[in-house]
């Protein structure tokens, strides 16, 4: 794993590498720049690399360029099936250089295939950038689910970036705050693509390719993925045949994912998803033992499932390690906020982080059971729906809404009656509990725009009304695999794992278990009324009993307990500085719902939320500028933008 950041800018040249050493944690192993000559007329073009060394430690440098000096690569994330591809291309005549580097694959794979036709071929994590010296283009892309970030911005230029951070660095970037990724974070705790909270800085859709052609500073993007629509005439495989292939599916991704060259474990919870990558894992292992961890908390019984965890290490023959953690401390808490490149206020991310940090002191991968839920129909929220209210009343509703434009949530729900208010209060949530209040009143006035307090929530019920699956279930979980799962989920791993240098992957993600699941209707998953059903079968085949004849439990934090006794201090002094430090907010109510939380009659999230974005502030300076209703930007690019300014042979690795 990884960290890059390219320019193609007089403005930040002297910036550069300053900006790059942000990433050190993304990559402490090596430090890597490659930079563009006068005679190639790329003379403000710069790649640079931090790398975390995993796959072929001695030849894998960063940046890479072909032997012919045309392509450069820079490149964070892992290829499964690289050494597949490896093959292919040296059938078809491709010559390489290193034993098994998988950026060489990606490198030359691009250079003989281009970028269309090499992108549907590959199973993994990624995002990178390549430049093309001869037309002066840059080329990029993120995986499917967006595992692994992407950020670009064509102020001045153009930059591409692993995190935010790096803009911080440059002197005369405008930091500006875009507004209507705020309101985005306030409802839903995070900040959805292509938005970011820095009104010149885009995030790169999941699934999307980007084009870069500096001559004519034309940006375009577009997808080259996306959630297949099920074939409705179809049978759907027999339950028991499903379970079979899915057993073959998980076998074959967790094997891909395996292959590193240094130490490598697994996060195991004690729940159906952990557990089941690390029986796949000891399957896979042969003789080797498989490390796992798990961490323990004195928050309560509540909290703690490190006895399930144990159970499954002992009878999986895995060398377990109960990690202990002390209470999440305000100076813990501060640090791990301050981490951040943008807001982002799931709690979950704190204990995480804690296990990642402890987790790195005895391996630099770790396999994680991330994107079970989404795939599987984990989530029990979805049967209640469906189960409560039939397809055509939601299907009415949620026409009836798109057709009156009306966005925010209280005013959509305040447009129903009766039994449509029940199921709005059903259906409106997708994943997003920040929007069960009128996340409106914790702006000050002057920045209110109601028509765009949450383009999230609409998004996520149009895209649940769109797909043609009969079962509405379906649509639901689709919906949470484009938005929970990425900006959520996915977002919460890499960021909590590269703050400390682990490398995390998720084999539920993988193409041979996604290209069969995505391909089942929903009726597959919740067989017999159970969710998550073919998990739960192989769970029984696989597992002792005590890992799935028990409720389903989360990654939980009391996160009331620690606002007002671990952190009380940190907490009153952001408190006190939000009308200096945020004067968009509107301090009053924000104070309201504080003391309303004390009393135990507030959502602790809305707090948390509010909290995290105060703290964040503190060490990211950013121009929140009067002039609120113009501050909302276009969508970032989706086709083609004008911006503000103006390989194929064996490749050697550019000098640091």
């Amino acid at each position: 794993m990884c960290g890059f950041l390219t320019f193609s800018s007089d403005h930040y040249h002297s910036d550069f590498e300053r900006a790059l050493d942000t990433l050190a944690s993304r990559g402490p192993d090596d430090r890597g720049i490659w930079a563009g000559s006068l005679s190639h007329g790329d003379a403000d073009v710069q790649l640079g690399h931090r790398r975390l060394s995993v796959v072929d430690l001695e030849h894998g440098r960063q940046p890479m360029i072909t032997s012919d000096d045309r392509y450069v690569i820079v490149y964070n994330g892992e290829i499964y099936n690289a050494p597949e591809l490896r093959k292919q291309l040296v059938k078809q005549g491709v010559q390489f250089q290193t034993h098994h580097s998988d950026t060489e694959v990606l490198l030359l794979g691009f250079a003989h295939w281009g970028l269309d036709s090499l992108l549907p071929k590959l199973d993994g994590m990624f995002a990178f950038t390549i430049y093309d010296r001869k037309t002066h283009t840059f080329h990029a892309a993120k995986d499917r689910f967006g595992i692994k970030p992407f950020y670009y911005s064509t102020h001045q230029g153009f930059i591409t970036a692993s995190t935010l951070a790096p803009f911080w660095q440059l002197a005369n970037f405008p930091r500006k705050l875009n507004y209507h990724a705020l309101r985005e974070y306030l409802a839903c705790q995070s900040i959805p693509s292509p938005l970011t909270i820095l009104r010149d800085v885009h995030s790169l859709p999941p699934g999307h390719s980007l084009t870069y052609h500096k001559p004519s500073a034309t940006l375009k993007t577009k997808p080259f993925w996306s959630i297949p629509q099920l074939d409705t005439g179809r049978d759907p495989s027999p339950f028991e045949d499903l379970v079979e292939q899915t057993d073959a599916a998980l076998k074959e991704s967790v094997k891909r994912q395996m292959v590193s060259d240094v130490p490598l474990g697994a996060f195991l919870s004690g729940g159906i998803d952990s557990s089941l990558m690390t029986y796949y894992m000891a399957q896979a292992s042969g003789s080797s033992r498989v490390q796992t961890f798990t961490i323990g908390f004195p928050f309560g019984k509540g909290y703690d499932e490190t006895k399930y965890a144990q159970k499954v290490a002992e009878q999986l023959g895995c060398k377990h390690h109960l990690l202990s953690a002390n209470e999440i401390d305000a100076t813990f808490f501060e640090s791990a906020i301050k981490d951040l490149d943008q807001p982002f206020a799931d709690p979950a991310y704190l204990p995480l982080s804690i296990l990642c940090q402890l987790t790195k002191q005895h391996v630099t991968v770790a396999i994680a059971g991330d994107g079970g839920d989404e795939l599987f129909c984990g989530y029990n929220r979805f049967l209640e729906t469906e189960t409560k209210y039939p397809p055509t009343l939601k299907t009415n509703i949620l026409s009836a809404l798109d057709s009156m434009h009306i966005l925010h949530p209280s005013l959509r729900r305040r447009a129903l009656s009766g039994k449509q208010k029940l199921l709005w209060d059903r259906v409106k949530l997708g994943p997003f509990p920040g929007t069960r209040k009128d996340m409106a009143s914790l702006l000050a006035k002057s920045s209110i725009k109601q028509a765009d307090i949450s383009r999230t929530l609409n998004d996520w019920l149009s895209l649940a009304a769109s797909f043609s699956d009969p079962i509405d279930i379906e649509a639901l979980t689709r919906a949470d695999l484009h938005t929970y799962l990425s900006e959520n989920c996915l977002a919460k791993s890499d960021r909590a794992s590269m703050a400390h240098s682990l490398e995390v992957r998720v084999p539920f993600l993988g193409n041979p278990v996604t290209d069969l699941i995505l391909t089942q209707p929903a009726s597959s998953k919740y067989h017999n009324q159970t969710f998550k059903a073919i998990l739960t079968e192989l769970s029984r085949r696989h597992l002792p009993r005590e890992v799935w004849d028990r409720p389903k439990h989360g990654f939980s934090v009391p996160v009331s307990d620690f606002i007002f006794k671990q952190w009380s201090g940190q907490t009153n002094q952001w408190l006190d500085q939000a009308a200096d430090i945020a004067p968009f907010l509107n301090t009053k109510e924000i104070n309201r719902r504080y003391r309303k939380l004390q009393q135990r009659r507030e959502d602790s999230r809305t707090v948390y939320t509010i909290l995290t974005l105060l703290g964040w502030l503190t060490t990211h300076p950013i121009d929140s500028d009067t002039n609120l209703s113009a501050s909302i930007p276009p969508q970032a690019p989706s086709h083609t933008h004008q911006s503000s300014e103006q390989p194929s042979k064996p490749l050697v690795p550019a000098s640091p």
